[in-house]
C-alpha cells in the first residue's frame, strides 16, 4: 500500500477550480452575512477547504427513529493510480472566469 503526499497548491487549485466550474453549472450561490461579507459558496466550500483547518469527524447522536451503520462509514482502500488533477479538471478559459467573477 502506498502513501501519496501532495503539495498543498495542486489540491488548493483542484478546490478552486471545482468552486468555479459547480458555480458556472449553476450550483453556486452567494449570500450577505450578518457581517455585511458577501460570501461565495458551492457544494465545495473553497472557503474552509484550507490545509491549516483540522478537520474532525464523529458520530452523529441520532434519537429514534433515526439510527446511524458505523460499519458503512468505515473508509474503504482502492487499487489505482493518483488523479492529475490538472487533466481531472482544467483551468477556466478567460472567457469562463469572466462570467464566474461577472455572476451577481
Amino acid at each position: 500500500m502506498s502513501t501519496w503526499k501532495f503539495r498543498t497548491s495542486p489540491i488548493s487549485r483542484a478546490r478552486d477550480v471545482l468552486h468555479d466550474r459547480l458555480t458556472l453549472y449553476g450550483y453556486g450561490w452567494a449570500w450577505v452575512t450578518e457581517g455585511a461579507a458577501v460570501v461565495d459558496r458551492s457544494p465545495v466550500d473553497a472557503c474552509v477547504a484550507s490545509p491549516e483547518r483540522l478537520f474532525f469527524e464523529g458520530a452523529a447522536v441520532c434519537q429514534s427513529p433515526l439510527d446511524q451503520d458505523a460499519a458503512a462509514r468505515k473508509p474503504q482502500i482502492f487499487e489505482g493510480e493518483a488523479v492529475d488533477t490538472r487533466a481531472a479538471l482544467r483551468d477556466l478559459t478567460a472567457e469562463e472566469t469572466r462570467k464566474v467573477r461577472a455572476r451577481p
